[in-house]
């Protein structure tokens, strides 16, 4: 499967799974193998469905609390819950990508 893999293609295979894991693909249109090992980690349970609603719970409470008692300490917050997510999302992409590699090898 990544056997001589232009950048091209080793791009579309990122944004396949980055896809799938955030939710943004549907896993119809992806090859079997990438839409039963890769989960949606946005999904009701997973990784970072508990991070998410907590940034939206954050951004609903900027919208009813005076900005100038809040703000800030609400931002922090919802970048805080942001950076958490990025760093589950990296972390288990580099895990999925070493493990399709390792296979072939």
């Amino acid at each position: 499967m990544f056997d001589n893999l232009s950048e091209e293609e080793l791009n579309q295979y990122f944004e396949m799974i980055y896809g799938r894991m955030s939710g943004l693909s549907d896993p119809e249109t992806l090859p079997s193998a990438l839409a039963e090992s890769v989960p949606d980690e946005f999904e009701a349970g997973a990784s970072c469905e508990k991070w998410y609603a907590e940034i939206v719970r954050n951004l609903e409470s900027l919208k009813s609390t005076p900005a100038d008692l809040t703000e800030d300490q609400t931002v922090v917050k919802i970048m805080d819950a942001y950076e958490e997510i990025q760093r589950c999302l990296c972390r288990k992409a580099f895990a999925y990508g070493y493990r399709l590699a390792a296979e072939k090898h």
